[in-house]
């Protein structure tokens, strides 16, 4: 064979093993889940309504934010680090 799929000599074996091991304990480590919760001090309306409105949102995240509260509408914060699509919002009757 050419190239790099060379045949492990006698002097390589124990180097191969070694390097097999780190990537395979590497490679199975379960990602780290952070839980949180917070309770904030404003009633559900206020809250869907601060979140959905750009102007609301922008004076307590203090950065620029482009949002709608129509199913379908772009979002997008924090210097587009955040953005994506409105799937669905539920105002509070």
């Amino acid at each position: 064979m050419r190239g790099k799929f060379r045949k492990p000599g006698p002097s390589s074996s124990s180097s191969t093993t070694r390097s097999r091991r780190a990537r395979s304990s590497r490679e199975t480590r379960v990602p780290r889940i952070v839980k949180q919760s917070v309770t904030l001090p404003a009633s559900s309306k206020d809250l869907y309504s601060m979140y959905l409105n750009p102007r609301a949102h922008a004076a307590l995240t203090g950065g620029k934010v482009a949002i709608g509260a129509r199913s379908g509408s772009k979002f997008s914060a924090f210097g587009g680090a955040l953005s994506g699509r409105m799937l669905q919002t539920i105002p509070e009757g």
